[in-house]
């Protein structure tokens, strides 16, 4: 199995989910874990250690990050490499939903470097300018 594990701090990871979970309904191989105000890092590494433990050495990991080389980040790195999975594992840093979104829903039947091609192809179109200008001469055309 690929699990997707969203890490972020505060809950931006969890929300990021629940939007995604909107339009995929609820699954077991989705999981998000949030660094929240006031928590330590030992309770954020312990939430995500019991996360891994649902996890086997033969499945696969895609992680998704808010930022790179941020708290959340390192320590999931460190227990995942812990775990000895580092090398089943799709590390992302700079997640968002139409990303996390494609994701989840194609990532069965593909391997890791398929995945990893896919992100690369999509991480230039998930962020766009809305141009009003245009968007103005287009009703005007209507």
């Amino acid at each position: 199995m690929k699990y997707v594990l969203l890490v972020s701090h505060g809950k931006f990871a969890e929300g990021l989910k629940n939007a995604v979970e909107m339009m995929t309904s609820e699954r077991k191989d989705f999981k998000a874990i949030g660094l929240e105000e006031d928590m330590q890092v030992a309770d954020f590494r312990r939430k995500f250690s019991l996360v891994l433990q649902e996890i086997k050495k033969e499945d696969k990991i895609l992680l998704f990050c808010d930022i790179l080389s941020g708290s959340p980040f390192t320590n999931a790195i460190d227990l995942i490499n812990k775990k000895d999975m580092i090398n089943n594992s799709l590390i992302v840093s700079g997640m968002n939903m139409p990303i996390v979104l494609n994701t989840l829903l194609t990532k069965d039947g593909k391997n890791l470097d398929e995945i990893h091609q896919d992100i690369d192809g999509l991480k230039s179109t998930t962020i766009e300018f809305f141009n009003h200008a245009e968007n103005d001469e287009e009703d005007e055309a209507l």
